[in-house]
C-alpha cells in the first residue's frame, strides 16, 4: 500500500499512541546523531510532531516542514517544505542528511528517553533525545 508515496502496513494521516503510552503528539526531540554519525550540538537541531501529524523540524538555519504518518510504529514524512535562512559553513550538510533521513524513514521506536529513526536503507537508526 502507498501513502504519500511511501510504502506502509496501512495509512494513518493522525498520530497514534502505540501501547505502552510512548506516542509522538505534541512532542519535540532534538537529535543527536544521523543514522550513527554525531552532528553539531551548536546547531540546536530537532524535531516536532504536533497532534495532527505536522512535523516542524530545524537543523541549524533552516526550518522545514513536512506531514508525518503514523500506524504503529510504521512512520512516512511527506511534503518536506523548506525555508532558507543564511547559515553556518556545515549547517547545509547537516540539513541535507536529517531531510534525507526524514525522507527515508519509515519505521521509529522509543528506548528509555531516545526516539529512534529507523530509514529505509540504514541499518543504523537515527537518535534524538526527548526535549523536556
Amino acid at each position: 500500500m502507498l501513502c504519500g508515496g511511501l510504502a506502509l502496513g496501512g495509512c494513518s494521516t493522525s498520530i497514534d499512541t502505540p501501547a505502552g503510552g510512548n506516542g509522538l503528539a505534541n512532542t519535540t526531540w532534538w537529535v543527536q546523531t544521523i543514522e550513527g554519525e554525531a552532528i553539531a550540538p551548536a546547531a540546536g537541531s530537532r524535531v516536532t510532531i504536533d497532534e495532527n501529524g505536522y512535523l516542524v523540524a530545524s537543523a541549524g538555519c533552516a526550518k522545514f516542514t513536512g506531514k508525518a504518518a503514523l500506524n504503529g510504529n510504521r512512520l512516512a514524512v511527506t511534503k518536506i517544505g523548506v525555508a532558507e535562512e543564511a547559515c553556518a559553513d556545515s549547517a547545509p550538510l547537516q540539513e541535507a542528511q536529517l531531510i534525507d533521513t526524514l525522507e527515508r524513514v519509515d519505521r521509529w521506536a522509543v528506548q528509555e528517553s531516545y526516539l529512534l529513526l529507523y530509514s529505509e536503507g540504514s541499518t543504523i537508526p537515527t537518535r534524538l533525545a526527548r526535549h523536556p
